[in-house]
């Protein structure tokens, strides 16, 4: 996400507790965040463990314009964010869900350069 090792950023894990205020420090810049500055679309799809209770934390903040993410929930019917919008359970697998995310995303910004992550 980052380009450094987890301990250089404070991470000895992956911030899964659902009420932890931990994420990845706003001056550390994501790949995300990069890529759209360089003018891509960009989109991140699946797990989000990097900070997942303060909005400022979440994928949308960090750059990603497109995203639906599983941050607790489990891999059948998950509960996502969708751009940052919770959603309720949606009836599947989570591999299946996002891929077809990303199908769609791929689909959606074929004529111009984008930035994925699956």
């Amino acid at each position: 996400m980052t380009g450094r090792h987890p301990l250089a950023v404070g991470f000895r894990r992956n911030v899964k507790i659902a009420l932890s205020e931990r994420g990845l420090p706003l001056e550390v810049p994501t790949i995300g965040e990069t890529m759209q500055a360089a003018g891509y679309a960009t989109a991140h799809f699946g797990n989000w463990h990097i900070g997942n209770l303060r909005p400022e934390h979440l994928p949308g903040a960090r750059g990603f314009e497109h995203t639906a993410v599983s941050i607790l929930s489990g891999y059948e019917d998950p509960a996502l964010l969708v751009d940052g919008t919770e959603t309720p359970a949606i009836p599947g697998h989570l591999t299946d869900i996002v891929t077809n995310r990303a199908l769609e995303f791929i689909a959606s910004e074929r004529d111009r350069p984008f930035f994925m992550q699956l």
